[in-house]
């Protein structure tokens, strides 16, 4: 999953919200991992 911000993500537990210019990336292990300024 590949997600280029501005991007809200909701979860049961937590919102994760992504700045326009980031991208966010999430891995098979279900973490999300936030690129700053990746979105160009």
């Amino acid at each position: 999953m590949t997600l280029d911000g501005p991007a809200i993500i909701e979860q049961l537990d937590c919102t994760t919200l992504i700045p326009p210019g980031d991208r966010v990336t999430g891995g098979v292990d279900g973490n999300l991992m936030i690129h700053i300024g990746a979105a160009e």
